[in-house]
């Protein structure tokens, strides 16, 4: 019986410390290029760039399909609006989106976790705040900051080699909005995005 004992409190001294380091944490940093947004239709993301930064954790990284939760901050710059002035007339804005927050996202490297270069198909959704910030191109004049919570999607693919990995994604941010002088609550739109990043598994 002590035979026994002895020899399940050794599995468990063994296989708990193996399961435990198959949890792995990431830092990442990425660029971003814009894409149209929508929602309202003089609203222009085209010519939107941005940056991120973030870390990313996997909690069952020996399996070739487990969960992973990212979280981050980063910006959106540069878009392009234009608002009809009920007066008459209107406005050019350029629109800067900072953003914050989280996502759950399930990852699946379809060729196993035996290589050292991986492929694998990324995707989820979570939640951010959005802050916009928008500046009169003629006048130079700021309109009222703005923050709200909105819903991120996205999905991608990537690859990893040995520690190392780069992925893209396609994401959506499902409201955002855009600060005028016109209108008290500003326009609600989209705003679409391809985040290119690297990053680094401990």
């Amino acid at each position: 019986m002590r035979a026994r004992s002895f020899a399940a409190l050794l599995i468990a001294a063994t296989v708990l410390p193996a399961a435990a380091q198959d949890s792995r944490l990431a830092l990442t940093g990425a660029v971003a290029l814009g894409m149209q947004g929508g929602g309202y239709q003089s609203f222009n993301t085209q010519d939107i760039g941005g940056w991120g930064l973030g870390v990313a954790y996997a909690p069952d990284f020996g399996s070739s399909f487990t969960g992973r939760v990212d979280a981050g901050f980063g910006a959106l710059n540069n878009g392009s609006f234009w608002e009809n002035n009920p007066g008459g007339g209107g406005a050019t804005y350029a629109t800067d989106f900072q953003m914050a927050g989280a996502s759950l996202n399930v990852m699946w490297r379809f060729l196993g976790v035996h290589h050292s270069v991986s492929p694998y198909i990324v995707g989820g959704a979570g939640l951010y705040a959005i802050r916009s910030m928008s500046t009169n191109v003629a006048t130079m004049g700021t309109a009222p900051t703005q923050t709200i919570g909105s819903p991120v999607y996205n999905a991608g693919v990537g690859v990893q080699i040995s520690k190392f990995f780069i992925e893209a994604r396609a994401m959506r941010v499902q409201r955002a909005l855009v600060p005028v002088d016109f209108e008290a609550n500003g326009h609600t739109v989209t705003l679409d995005a391809v985040p290119v990043s690297i990053g680094f598994w401990f």
